[in-house]
């Protein structure tokens, strides 16, 4: 390894488990079933791949500044 490149690794904190947990429990007590989608950032996709999914942008929108930035509710990122 050098200082030329740096590595970047999104890793999970007890709190966050902690919260996501809170949301799943309440899930459950207060629909039961179907399908929990947990949208975060795209760094919190990253830290918790398995449980919080990332929006994406809908198409001709993905290099507008974040205020003109249009999201897709129908079609999530996610990450190994």
């Amino acid at each position: 390894m050098s200082d030329l490149f740096v590595k970047t690794v999104f890793v999970p904190t007890e709190e966050g488990k902690a919260i996501i947990a809170d949301i799943k429990k309440a899930f459950k007590s207060q629909i039961g079933t179907g399908t929990l989608v947990i949208v975060g950032s795209m760094i919190a996709a990253q830290a918790y791949p398995e449980d919080v999914v990332a929006m994406t942008p809908v198409s001709g929108y993905e290099r507008m500044k974040p205020a003109e930035k249009r999201m897709r509710c129908d079609k999530f990122t996610t990450f190994a």
